[in-house]
């Protein structure tokens, strides 16, 4: 696939090395080689001794069916992107995809993984921000989708709402107070 409008001296040129990273943690390690005569692909997957596939074909990210031929035989997956992600369905599996190169991969290996809290009590904030509105007080009773409270970042205002039907117990920060990420700011009994 060609890239328009770039500058001649400093074209885009795609690396050869990747790692897939499935939504299950797995990732695999892959060599791409284009085979110039036709529009195909030598996919070499894994470590050494890498298993070597011919992939023909060409898929535009834009296009929803992907048909090709995998060694010769025949093949037709369907692939919606979703942000960076790409969820694939091949024969009733689907299956979710991130491209990442294999320095990208490396390096995103090290971040630490955000770990999601169980606890419903506390509304935290979402991001670093400002606290610009508290829509509630101790003791107020709140119904689900109420707005609690919001956040400004980066010139964007962001609320904070009810998940479900609840009394507010406290109130941990102030109106106008800059709160850190994860910041618990209200809590529900």
């Amino acid at each position: 696939m060609a890239l328009g409008g770039q500058l001649e001296d400093r074209r885009y040129k795609p690396g050869t090395h990747f790692v897939v990273r499935s939504s299950m943690g797995q990732d695999h390690s892959i060599q791409i080689r284009r085979i110039l005569d036709k529009a195909a692909w030598e996919v070499s997957v894994g470590e050494a001794p890498r298993k070597k596939h011919i992939v023909e074909g060409r898929w535009l990210p834009n296009r929803i069916l992907y048909e090709g031929r995998i060694n010769g035989q025949h093949f037709a997956l369907q692939v919606e992107k979703r942000g960076l992600w790409y969820r694939i369905w091949h024969r009733g599996t689907q299956i979710d995809l991130i491209v990442l190169s294999a320095r990208l991969a490396q390096l995103q290996s090290l971040m630490p993984e955000k770990v999601v809290s169980s606890d419903q009590r506390h509304i935290t904030a979402p991001m670093p921000g400002l606290l610009t509105y508290l829509g509630v007080r101790a003791g107020d009773q709140v119904r689900k989708g109420a707005v609690l409270a919001k956040i400004e970042a980066m010139k964007m205002e962001n609320a904070l709402f009810a998940e479900r039907d609840c009394v507010v117990e406290s109130i941990l920060a102030m109106e106008g107070e800059i709160v850190s990420v994860d910041q618990a700011i209200i809590v529900l009994e």
